[in-house]
């Protein structure tokens, strides 16, 4: 009765020569971590507390497109987008809300004017009941 010959490959010297190049590596590894040198001063803390954050502005949008503003605990008023411009200056955060009957073309229109013009806005969103 003829006997099957089977052939097969022998991985153990593979599965040692992995093993080895996974050990070298992870001895490498750290090594050239440790010898990275970074031209960084050292992080220094302000002394005393910090400054506490400017009043932020607040922009309001009502059904009707009209805006009001505010600055800090102030009272908003009515304004218009160039007393907007006028009043906030550059690279200052707007918070800014509109009522839910507000138009969105109109209230997209004005967070690109505004990002165009430097002042990033914040949206702040109402619970509405």
């Amino acid at each position: 009765m003829p006997v099957a010959l089977k052939s097969s490959i022998d991985l153990t010297p593979v599965v040692g020569l992995l093993l080895t190049l996974i050990v070298a590596m992870l001895f490498a590894a750290p090594m050239s971590e440790r010898s990275a040198t970074l031209d960084q001063p050292p992080p220094t803390a302000p002394l005393g507390p910090a400054p506490p954050p400017p009043p932020p502005w607040r922009l309001y949008m009502n059904e009707a497109g009209t805006l009001s503003i505010a600055h800090g605990n102030e009272v908003p008023r009515l304004t218009s987008r160039q007393e907007v411009y006028a009043s906030v200056p550059p690279n200052t955060r707007i918070d800014l809300t509109a009522d839910a009957g507000a138009s969105y073309g109109d209230f997209a229109e004005l967070v690109s004017q505004l990002e165009a013009s430097g002042r990033p806005v914040a949206l702040v969103n109402q619970d509405l009941e």
